[in-house]
């Protein structure tokens, strides 16, 4: 169908969900952000294209934008809620994050990256307890990469 009418939104947003889940994140976004150039308050792409840019540092003004006016349509997505709550943590706004993280810990119980930015949340915020809590339990999950290495250094340094 796009190849024929590349502007089909349906078919842009199936699109954008199946290079999300191949890990096609570059295809994903150019689907995404080609929905918002022609329709700006799709809330559906609003929501894509800011949990993709949650974890892009470079996009954190664009991530916010778009999760705030996401957010209006889908009040209690946990991935949305997950998405603002790291948005929330890379703009040094730990207190909100912390929040927001924590209405959804329970229900992602098993999301390492959640417990990470949580943890480390509550850490700036000298939760030190909590923030030992979150951080050993997203090494229980097996968090991996630099995330690891930090949780394990503000771990050591909360003892």
């Amino acid at each position: 169908i796009l190849k024929t009418n590349s502007d089909y939104v349906p078919a842009l947003m199936a699109m954008a969900v199946i290079n999300e889940r191949n890990a096609v994140v570059a295809g994903s976004r150019q689907s995404y952000e080609k929905i918002l150039s022609d329709y700006p308050d799709f809330a559906p792409a609003q929501r894509g294209l800011a949990i993709l840019y949650a974890v892009d540092p470079g996009k954190t003004g664009r991530a916010y934008e778009l999760a705030m006016k996401a957010r209006d349509d889908f009040p209690n997505d946990p991935a949305l809620t997950k998405a603002l709550g790291i948005i929330l943590f890379q703009q040094g706004d730990y207190s909100r994050a912390a929040n927001l993280l924590n209405t959804v810990a329970a229900e992602r119980n098993t999301d390492a990256e959640l417990f990470y930015y949580l943890g480390a949340a509550q850490y700036h915020l000298q939760n030190g307890a909590e923030s030992k809590a979150s951080l050993q339990h997203a090494l229980t999950l097996n968090l991996s990469g630099n995330q690891a290495i930090e949780a394990k250094q503000m771990i050591s340094e909360l003892k």
